[in-house]
């Protein structure tokens, strides 16, 4: 028997990403929200990097694994899934992970976004998100980045989309106005249950917390 227990923040999009790859590819597993205080002893001793996502995996007969990394968690779900969401040709495979490097970068700009202290310097990193999305438009077939089934590229893609919503909620700023693609490829995956299920019930307003701490000025400018 194998159980298996994801570990994050509710705030993190790493956790998310982890999350719904999970559930596309119909593995089960538990979740743990961790709070603000100290981590718990045993999430040391299984993380080497100190970070989230973490995959606790107890399996019958072996000591407990801890898994890392949510690009490595996504390969997981794939490998051990009982749904397949890479295609099955090799090189449309290494088109898509390289579609998936570029959501990572992606969440990257979005999170030095979100770490903003001044509206001097949101116009740069909103000027990387637009370049990428720009990219991205020209690649999307529709609904989903590669036609009418969710692929991979769409998993990497969910969370970055969940916290840019969360922003131009929060400030008088908008992202990818006019790619029509790139709007439609958004609202299919925000409606998708996975991403739905991802979301922790407090994840707005925990977010919404997480930007006020650091003095982001993604809130001075609402």
């Amino acid at each position: 028997m194998t159980a298996l227990t994801l570990v994050g923040y509710t705030t993190c999009p790493y956790t998310q990403r982890a999350n719904i790859a999970l559930r596309e590819h119909g593995v089960a597993f538990d979740v743990i929200f961790l709070g603000s205080g100290p981590k718990p002893d045993w999430f040391d001793a299984l993380s080497p990097t100190g970070r989230v996502p973490l995959l606790r995996v107890e399996r019958e007969g072996r000591p407990v694994k801890g898994l890392f990394e949510s690009g490595a968690l996504q390969e997981l779900a794939e490998d051990i899934g009982s749904v397949k969401l890479h295609p099955a040709d090799p090189f449309d495979r290494a088109e898509d992970r390289a579609w998936i490097e570029l959501a990572a970068e992606l969440l990257g700009d979005s999170g030095r976004l979100s770490m903003a202290k001044t509206a001097e310097e949101i116009a740069p990193l909103k000027t990387a998100v637009e370049g990428k999305l720009k990219r991205l438009e020209g690649a999307v077939a529709g609904p989903f980045f590669a036609g009418p089934s969710i692929s991979n590229v769409d998993v990497a893609l969910a969370p970055l989309f969940v916290r840019l919503a969360v922003f131009e909620r929060t400030a008088r700023i908008r992202f990818g106005e006019g790619l029509e693609r790139v709007a439609a490829l958004r609202a299919a995956l925000l409606a998708r249950p996975s991403v739905v299920q991802a979301r922790a019930p407090s994840f707005e307003a925990d977010t919404l917390a997480w930007l006020k701490g650091r003095g982001s000025a993604l809130l001075q400018a609402a």
